[in-house]
């Protein structure tokens, strides 16, 4: 099919043709959603610091019970029983963050600690700030120039003190693993899991957290933009918690702020 395209001058008009466009399909490809497993960890440049801070957290909801008394139980958050707040007994506490008999959340910081030896501190990005789920889990680190992968007793986090603000992740090695103050190191952060979950690949997804869209693929090859419910990721799938029933054909590239 073509058009008729006429250019006005002064010795009048002429025509001429040309092809009209076809209407184009931008799916490359299609994905499924599917049934798996999902482990977010996160590997983040890191070094050896003497003597690290770190932010101790309440551990439930609840009443802030602070001790007065020395030792590694520092107080408690009551919520219909005692959750304790502990130090290792390598660190010592700095100052408390909230006053006691003050209601706190889970994971506000209620104190800050030092700890008294070697830590591994990494810094977490501002664009991977979003797969801090919650509670951390098992740390291993490694020292590129030295020791090979050991396990690093987690001690929590800590605000970066200068004015980017980064949240910072801090752990301490075991007694006989041998490090150096300034040594760089690579430290990878398990930040959630789940287990038997719809899950899709990152690049169908308009989103990284809470809520997000795909496009789902109908039997005409037609797009329909569906909004999902966004859980952990891995960097290569993410967790739909809502939404999606598996088994769905989803188009890459995923809807954009125009769909």
């Amino acid at each position: 099919m073509t058009v008729a395209v006429v250019a006005c001058g002064e010795d009048g008009a002429s025509e001429r043709s040309v092809p009209e466009l076809e209407p184009r399909s931008d799916i490359t490809r299609t994905v499924t959603a599917e049934q798996r497993d999902v482990v977010s960890v996160l590997t983040l440049d890191a070094q050896v610091v003497a003597n690290p801070r770190f932010i101790v957290a309440a551990p439930e909801d609840g009443t802030l019970v602070v001790e007065r008394t020395e030792g590694e139980r520092l107080g408690a958050v009551l919520a219909g029983e005692e959750h304790d707040i502990e130090l290792p007994s390598q660190a010592s506490l700095e100052e408390w963050l909230v006053d006691d008999g003050e209601d706190v959340v889970e994971g506000l910081p209620v104190a800050t600690a030092t700890w008294t030896g070697y830590g591994v501190v990494a810094e977490v990005a501002p664009e991977k700030a979003h797969r801090l789920y919650g509670e951390l889990g098992p740390v291993r680190v490694e020292i590129p120039s030295g020791r090979g992968p050991f396990d690093c007793t987690l001690l929590g986090t800590v605000q970066s003190a200068d004015s980017s603000g980064d949240m910072r992740v801090v752990c301490a090695p075991d007694d006989e693993v041998r490090v150096h103050a300034g040594a760089p190191a690579l430290m990878g952060v398990t930040t959630g899991r789940a287990e038997d979950v719809v899950a899709v690949p990152v690049e169908a997804v308009a989103g990284v957290t809470g809520t997000g869209s795909v496009d789902v693929v109908d039997s005409d090859g037609e797009r329909v933009t569906r909004e999902v419910e966004l859980g952990i990721t891995d960097g290569v799938v993410i967790e739909v918690r809502a939404g999606l029933d598996g088994g769905e054909e989803l188009a890459v590239p995923a809807p954009g702020v125009g769909s």
